[in-house]
């Protein structure tokens, strides 16, 4: 396997060589500022597979980061967060994130005395607010335009 090594006993977890760094940063230097990233797979028989536009931000992310740091950590969240997580994932501080679920903005449920997030329900949220924020950078534009 060129470019990468597993981590012994891991096969979810690689170990990334120079040259495979170097790779990245000539695709990321190519890359540019792509607004709505598109990725195809080619097969060598078959049809091709575009990857949903999520999927192929998400490997965009992965070859930037590999090309500035050289390393990468992907980890599948667990079903239930703890409001410390939550708020990361946000961008958030923990006390910003309880009065959203105070307010009912973000749904919650407590595990004796510890308030836990669905994961499903916190992506949901971000999207949201993600959406909430081009809407609200498209209208600023808009207002741009007209002027």
């Amino acid at each position: 396997m060129g470019g990468f090594s597993l981590t012994a006993g891991r096969s979810d977890s690689a170990i990334v060589d120079q040259q495979l760094q170097a790779d990245a940063q000539r695709i990321a230097a190519q890359m540019g500022e792509a607004l709505e990233p598109k990725l195809v797979l080619q097969q060598p028989y078959g049809a091709d597979i575009e990857l949903p536009e999520r999927l192929a931000s998400l490997l965009l992310n992965v070859v930037e980061s590999l090309a500035e740091k050289g390393a990468v950590r992907v980890q599948v969240l667990p079903e239930e967060l703890t409001t410390s997580l939550a708020s990361a994932i946000l961008g958030v501080s923990r006390p910003t994130l309880m009065k959203r679920i105070e307010a009912g903005e973000i749904p919650a449920h407590k595990v004796g005395s510890h308030t836990r997030i669905n994961r499903d329900d916190l992506m949901r949220y971000r999207r949201s607010q993600e959406a909430r924020r081009q809407a609200a950078i498209e209208g600023f534009l808009d207002i741009d335009d007209d002027l």
